[in-house]
């Protein structure tokens, strides 16, 4: 692996973790955390090595390099006494400098090495975090709308509902009204008949004359319910049919023509106006022809009076 370069932050701190692991004092280890230049902190670290006493070290951060190197010396001949132990001192001292030299080496390649991993592991984490979080932005977004659609439908089927029950209410109101206009229309076409045209029926008495109407009421009522439940399963429950056509063949109820009429008219295809004119022509030919069997009748009539 190539080597790369280190700077002098970085020897301080190794210097520093050396010295920790070799046990030197934290006062001097305080002394070489100042700033210094770096060949005069390198000397006082190597003093520090040396166990040179701490009030010494406290003094060499004032003085030249010569000095420092001038006091190094002399410790080391009183402290060995002869040139052959301050020689092989300072070869093993050597030795160790350059065991911690490739130690530290190796241990800046390590920390190196380890920021690298760390690193990366960061990095492979932020992106897999940035993914999960666009994945959930992006469900909340997805909820959001289908909660959106879900109170657009509720609302539209509310609105149904209501406009159902609407014209549920309307319905009734015009069937109801439908009922007693039927009623009094009958009752008008009743007065409106000659009373020559009425055919004389002996009037039934007691007990069996009630019975009759009260069966012919409950008959016509029976058949009006039919009637009925057949042009609303017909028309108002069709969905082929549009308001406006309902609407109109409500109103020819209203209107006092007979359901089966009104049911003659029910097609889809037709328009409100094409039911309109083919219910006017129908009401035409009826006309005519209810005057033609009404002369005719008058004229057998007369002619059986004279």
């Amino acid at each position: 692996m190539e080597t790369q370069v280190i700077t002098e932050a970085e020897i301080k701190e190794q210097q520093l973790l050396i010295a920790q692991w070799m046990q030197v004092p934290e006062e001097i280890i305080g002394i070489l955390n100042q700033d210094l230049p770096w060949r005069i902190r390198e000397w006082m670290y190597l003093c520090a090595l040396d166990q040179m006493p701490t009030e010494i070290l406290e003094k060499m951060s004032g003085w030249e390099l010569g000095k420092i190197q001038r006091e190094r010396m002399g410790y080391l001949q009183k402290k060995f006494q002869d040139t052959d132990l301050i020689e092989r001192a300072m070869k093993e001292s050597q030795d160790r400098l350059e065991i911690l030299a490739a130690n530290s080496e190796r241990l800046t390649v390590i920390i190196q090495d380890g920021l690298e991993k760390v690193l990366q592991d960061l990095t492979k984490e932020k992106e897999e975090l940035k993914q999960k979080s666009e994945q959930l932005w992006k469900e909340k977004r997805e909820l959001e709308s289908q909660l959106q659609q879900i109170e657009q439908l509720l609302k539209k089927e509310q609105e149904s509902r209501q406009s159902a029950e609407e014209n549920a209410r309307i319905l009734s109101e015009k069937a109801d009204t439908y009922h007693r206009e039927l009623l009094q229309f009958q009752k008008a076409e009743k007065r409106q008949i000659p009373k020559e045209m009425i055919p004389i029926v002996e009037p039934e008495k007691g007990y069996w004359k009630n019975r009759r109407h009260q069966k012919m009421a409950k008959e016509e009522a029976e058949q009006r319910k039919k009637e009925m439940e057949t042009f609303i399963k017909e028309v108002m429950d069709n969905s082929e049919f549009t308001e406006a056509q309902s609407d109109y063949l409500l109103t020819c109820l209203e209107r006092g023509d007979k359901v089966e009429d009104v049911l003659y008219l029910a097609k889809p295809s037709l328009s409100v106006e094409h039911m309109e004119r083919m219910r006017k022509m129908e009401q035409k030919r009826r006309m005519e022809a209810t005057g033609q069997k009404t002369q005719k009748k008058r004229y057998f009539w007369e002619r059986e009076k004279h």
